[in-house]
């Protein structure tokens, strides 16, 4: 699983970064109180966690771990004396994507998040294949657009739109 903060930037900007330092240990405290004996979660960093569920029988067990994931962080934080609302998008890649890498299931879930962050956050994605094939797409219109701006092959033209009546 890879979990995002919604909200969190806000946090820094009107608290400070030391209310957003302190509303990330209690995050911590908070995700690790829900984990198995055996999970794993580990920050990645910024407001980034990452967490291995292991020994799950079916993909339904890690979204409802990811569900849970997203519920704990609608509750309310208390951070210096002020209450602080934030919430969470997560992303969830398994071994029944096909990938046999760790690096290769965090990207997947990593991609997975972020299109969770797409669809308003506070919420949970698993990744499917067509995922990664839309980044490729964008990545390759993005290096496409780049290119034609370096090399010229762009023109632009100017049609002024008249009412004759006026």
């Amino acid at each position: 699983l890879f979990l995002d903060l919604d909200g969190f930037k806000t946090v820094n900007d009107t608290q400070g970064h030391h209310a957003g330092d302190l509303l990330l240990q209690q995050v911590a405290h908070r995700l690790t109180g829900l984990m198995r004996a055996g999970d794993t979660i580990a920050r990645m960093g910024g407001d980034e966690f990452a967490v291995i569920v292991i020994d799950t029988p079916a993909a339904r067990e890690s979204d409802l771990v990811a569900r849970r994931l997203v519920d704990a962080m609608a509750e309310p934080f208390v951070v210096d004396g002020h209450q602080l609302l934030i919430s969470a998008s997560v992303g969830v890649s398994g071994s029944s994507t096909g990938s046999d890498s760790a690096g290769e299931l965090l990207q997947e879930a990593d991609l997975a998040m972020y299109r969770a962050k797409e669809l308003g956050g506070n919420r949970v994605e698993v990744f499917i294949p067509e995922l990664k094939a839309s980044v490729q797409r964008r990545l390759d219109t993005e290096h496409a657009l780049r290119s034609a701006v370096s090399n010229a092959e762009f023109s632009l033209h100017y049609q002024p739109i008249l009412d004759l009546q006026s």
